[in-house]
């Protein structure tokens, strides 16, 4: 390949290749003309000569989501001093009721999840708190579904579906309520009473 060096006016002869053309004006850069005509044949055999090989291939990715569901803890039902006797010197008369949350998470799109609560002091399906000093003294109560005791009271052991409960994936605080009916006080000793509700979630 012929180059003409304008600053002698003769010409200059190179071995053309991938990467010696970039040096045939060596000592010459000082010619702004010779400097650009090299960069550009240099570009030009580095981007056109030099093609590279290629080959693709593929890769799967899988994954999947199952139906799950799960409860946490829920807070403690406190029903306080129960209201046995009435200031006119009769039986109290008034119901007690009180309220707690507990929460619980399905995946999105899991089918019909029932909750079971079960009542550590049962009997034949009724929640009883029992007496701590005298063992065999119960006070019985009725659980609800809701946070004011209203809706189809819950028998002990039965799954239910809870109302308003969504399965989307987000933790939802669902509401129990406990209340004590003014009958179910009669007689009852000086004593705390405690039950222990365990809520399991069926999907």
């Amino acid at each position: 390949m012929f180059l003409m060096n304008t600053a002698g006016n003769s010409p200059l002869t190179a071995e053309v290749g991938f990467y010696g053309v970039c040096n045939i004006f060596e000592g010459n850069l000082m010619d702004k003309r010779l400097h650009k005509l090299a960069l550009a044949i240099c570009a030009s055999m580095v981007t056109g000569g030099a093609m590279a090989a290629t080959d693709t291939s593929t890769m799967g990715v899988t994954a999947s989501v199952e139906a799950a569901c799960s409860v946490g803890n829920g807070g403690t039902m406190a029903l306080g001093v129960i209201a046995m006797i009435s200031p006119d010197g009769t039986r109290a008369t008034t119901d007690t009721s009180a309220t707690a949350t507990f929460p619980a998470i399905c995946t999105t799109g899991t089918a019909a999840p029932t909750f079971t609560y079960d009542s550590a002091n049962v009997a034949l399906g009724v929640f009883r708190l029992k007496g701590s000093t005298t063992a065999t003294e119960f006070i019985t109560y009725s659980l609800f579904p809701s946070a004011d005791s209203t809706g189809t009271a819950i028998t002990s052991g039965t799954a239910v579906a809870y109302t308003g409960f969504t399965t989307n994936g987000t933790s939802q605080n669902l509401a129990l309520s406990a209340k004590i009916l003014a009958a179910s006080k009669t007689g009852q000793s000086v004593q705390a009473y405690t039950d222990t509700i365990t809520i399991t979630v069926t999907f």
